[in-house]
């Protein structure tokens, strides 16, 4: 998800709609928040302070986000057969197997049926060929499965029999819980807005604790999937709240800062995950691991956090507020000027009092050729960027070879791939040929770029042989890599394309369309069963054809920034390479170029 805080840094509501954050608009006048900023420090001391503990909370935050990758394991299984042992001390192992079980070659490797088993009750076994097996009934797992427990020693998967007829339920699992992510950030984004961002964060990691100890204790499927949802749910409360209470106590330059804390923290959280689970192989064990840290998080964080001054000053509580702005100051050892907390004779949104508001809709975003053109370019982009990261990071665990080491590698290169989208696209590179490179790197190209790394990578899978298991897991994370630096590309390029009128609106309903391709992916990787590297020739296949739609958009690096919807219909590829005015430099811009992941 993502939070885009607009002009003046104030939370209404984060819906699936508007992972920005958006301002109240009210009628009373208001201390001037970042002029008091300027004087006491927009990111001293303190802000940084606050900004690595609540940065902490997005380890527990990604462990819930990605445990089913471990909750879910699917280890090596097959039927169960009575007698399996004796047939396998028989014959050998190989030759036990290959008559118990059909299977299939390919590239001269043999792989056994996890889901069937031959009928042998009415065949002489000792007379039997294990290299002919031609003829012999197939009959599915009607006695339960075995499963290979010698790195995952319990699952959800394995508690359930997830597998075979009844895998669909693990994917579901997954989506449900997405879907628990989105409805959450509707809630407790209003409830923030409401009762206030410290009130609501410290609900969300209550909630998210009980919640999570008891999913511990949830050996029904349908309980565990419940909860799981509500996890989901809080998820989003507490990422959501815990930027908000960061971005709004900081100066909108230093913003962008605060998300590069929060997603690194993501990726950090994902690698702690899997040495976790390494140790912790038991999946009630592991889910209790992931949720006591709350506790933690709880007892101390209440006494050290406080409430964000912007919501206080929104809520007429102007005492409270400048209470806090004192805190800030002595530890950032700034001194206050005289008036400093006097009024000012306009509202927090810019606006003075009376001035008429405009009201528009997503119905904007399709009503024109061009500014519908770019909306939907931008929403498949959004799709994409969802389902390949989701479906990459979840299936890491059953790539060939160390499941904690490939879940490991697989988060350790989101925070390179962070890094190197943030560098790439504010960057100008002036010593290139402007026909080799548009003389800039910029949003578009970046995007672009980190679209073909997820792309080619994923569907080069496809001419991998099966044997070379090893090259399939490096194309996997280079894949990974690729599509954790679309989002960390994508966020800002979209709060620049979407004109101010409805940048909002557009920004969430990307958002939405992430939250879909994440909702989407656990299913289109069960068709791993029909044919191997077809999950991985449909990512990179969207990720190519998203990468080819993103050359039809404008570069907005450089460029003024369109206010309007005609403006935007406006803005075009060849009205962007004209415009040589630079990136605006006041709060706005400064606040439209923060972006983090939910």
């Amino acid at each position: 998800m993502i939070l885009t805080p607009c002009k003046g840094g104030l939370v209404r509501k984060a819906t699936p709609l508007a992972l920005s954050l958006c301002l109240y608009s009210t009628d009373v006048k208001m201390v001037d928040n970042d002029e008091v900023l300027r004087h006491i420090g927009g990111f001293g001391t303190y802000q940084r302070r606050l900004c690595l503990l609540l940065s902490l909370t997005a380890i527990p935050y990604a462990g819930h986000m990605l445990a089913m990758a471990f909750l879910g394991a699917k280890p090596p299984h097959h039927c169960t057969v009575e007698g399996l042992e004796n047939i396998t001390v028989r014959f050998g192992e190989d030759d036990g197997l290959r008559l118990v079980f059909p299977g299939t070659t390919e590239n001269g490797v043999w792989t056994m049926s996890s889901c069937k088993r031959y009928d042998l009750t009415s065949v002489p076994v000792d007379d039997m060929d294990p290299w002919n097996t031609t003829g012999l009934p197939e009959v599915p797992c009607d006695h339960g499965w075995w499963y290979d427990t010698s790195r995952f020693k319990t699952s959800v998967t394995m508690e359930h029999d997830l597998v075979c007829g009844r895998k669909w339920m693990g994917s579901l699992a997954q989506s449900i819980f997405m879907v628990g992510v989105l409805l959450g950030a509707v809630i407790f984004g209003d409830l923030s807005d409401r009762f206030g961002r410290k009130k609501i964060y410290f609900l969300s990691l209550f909630i998210m604790l009980v919640f999570g100890v008891s999913t511990a204790f949830a050996h029904n499927y349908w309980l565990f999937v419940f909860l799981r949802m509500i996890i989901g749910a809080t998820n989003s409360g507490v990422f959501l709240t815990a930027f908000v209470l960061a971005s709004e106590l900081v100066s909108p330059d230093h913003r962008t800062l605060i998300s590069m804390f929060l997603v690194i923290f993501f990726g950090v959280g994902g690698m702690i995950l899997s040495l976790v689970a390494y140790l912790i192989r038991y999946w009630e064990w592991l889910q209790l691991a992931i949720s006591l840290p709350n506790v933690l998080f709880i007892m101390v964080y209440w006494w050290v956090i406080n409430e964000s001054p912007r919501w206080l000053l929104a809520n007429n509580q102007k005492d409270k507020a400048v209470e806090i702005f004192r805190k800030v100051a002595d530890a950032n050892k700034k001194d206050i000027p005289e008036g400093l907390f006097e009024e000012e004779g306009k509202t927090d949104g810019g606006k003075t009092d009376g001035e008429p508001k405009s009201r528009h809709n997503l119905i904007d975003l399709v009503r024109t050729p061009n500014v519908r053109r770019k909306s939907l370019i931008m929403f498949y982009a959004w799709f994409v960027a969802g389902f390949v990261f989701y479906g990459l990071a979840l299936n890491a665990t059953n790539l060939a070879g160390n499941p904690y080491l490939n879940f490991f590698v697989s988060c350790a290169v989101e925070i390179p791939a962070y890094i190197l989208a943030k560098i790439c696209m504010d960057r100008s590179v002036y010593t290139l040929p402007e026909c080799l490179f548009l003389h800039r790197i910029g949003r578009r190209w970046s995007l672009l770029a980190f679209l073909l790394v997820a792309g080619l990578s994923t569907f080069c899978i496809m001419f991998i042989p099966v044997a070379y298991s090893k090259a399939i897991t490096v194309l996997a994370v280079i894949g990974k890599f690729g599509a954790a630096g679309c989002f960390g590309t994508i966020y800002v390029f979209a709060t620049e394309i979407f004109p101010t009128v409805v940048r909002n609106v557009g920004v969430g309903a990307s958002s939405m369309c992430a939250r879909i391709g994440a909702i989407v992916a656990p299913f289109v990787f069960l068709l791993h069963d029909v044919w191997s590297p077809l999950p991985y020739i449909t990512s990179g296949t969207l990720a190519l054809v998203a990468a080819g739609l993103v050359l039809l958009l404008p570069e907005t690096l450089g460029t003024k920034l369109p206010q309007s919807l005609q403006e935007s219909e406006n803005f075009t590829r060849k009205t962007a390479q004209a415009s040589n005015s630079e990136a605006p430099k006041d709060d706005e811009a400064a606040d439209l170029t923060a972006e983090t992941k939910v």
